[in-house]
This record gives structure tokens, sequence and C-alpha cells, in this order.
């Protein structure tokens, strides 16, 4: 007899897990906790504390600077990821290899090093995507 943790599935078993989704969103729990996560998303986008506080934080940080800091964030947090997956039992870890974090690491360089080329880029592919919506949709006619 094998206990939960021996179990392996057999290649003719078969595990049917479709209806595992909806059946934990209509029972009383998912549905309350989906409504948890509804109501303090809410409260956080309508609160003026926060809102205050997102104003006076990033009030005298220029544009380059935000994209530096979200660049050095994401530089520091993806090889902390792949650094902490080593200690993840290998049954539980995830599917993403840690060779992906090292290589989104390697992307957030560029934001980390030079955030004037990133909001140059950003800028030059809004103005892009502006003149080429203006193609297919146009606006109004001009009043004669």
């Amino acid at each position: 007899m094998s206990t939960p943790e021996l179990f392996v599935p057999r290649p003719g078993d078969r595990l049917a897990f479709d209806d595992v989704e909806r059946l934990i969103r209509r029972s009383v729990v998912g549905s309350a906790v989906e409504a948890l996560v509804h109501a303090v998303t809410e409260s956080i986008a309508r609160s003026r504390i926060l809102n205050g506080v997102r104003a006076k934080l990033w009030a005298g940080v220029g544009r380059e600077a935000r994209v530096r800091i979200a660049g050095v964030l994401v530089l520091s947090a993806a090889p902390s990821e792949a650094v902490l997956l080593r200690f993840v039992p290998e049954v539980s870890r995830p599917a993403l290899p840690p060779a992906l974090w090292l290589l989104v690491a390697a992307a957030a360089t560029v934001p980390a090093i030079a955030p004037q080329v990133v909001a140059a880029a950003w800028d030059s592919r809004k103005r892009r995507r502006y003149r080429s919506d203006d193609r297919v949709n146009p606006g109004p006619p001009a009043a004669t």
C-alpha cells in the first residue's frame, strides 16, 4: 500500500482536474476569498491616504530615476528568487527554471544602467502607437 507522499501516477492512470477551479470559485470559501480580494483592491484604489502617499513619494523623483528604481528592484529580486528556489523541495518547486530568473535579471540591467535609453524607447513606442491609431481610427471630422 502506498502513502500519498509516495504516489506516482502510472502511464495508464488518468488525473482529471478540469473542474477544480470552477468548483473552488463556486465554494463558500472560494467565493469569500474572491470577494475579499475584490474589496481590498477596490479599497486600495479609492484610498485617499494611499493616493496621498503615492503622490508625495514620487513627487520629487524624475522619470529616469523611477525607471532606474524599477530596474534595480527587478535586478535584485530575480537572482534572489533563483537562489531561494534552491531551498524549495524539488517536488514543490515551480516549473520555471532558475535560469529564467537569471535571464530576467540580465534584461533588468538595461533600465538599471541606462534608464534614459528605456525612457526614450518608451516615448518612441507610444508616439508610433499613437500615430498608427490615428490612421486606423481617425478622429471626428473637422468642423467647417
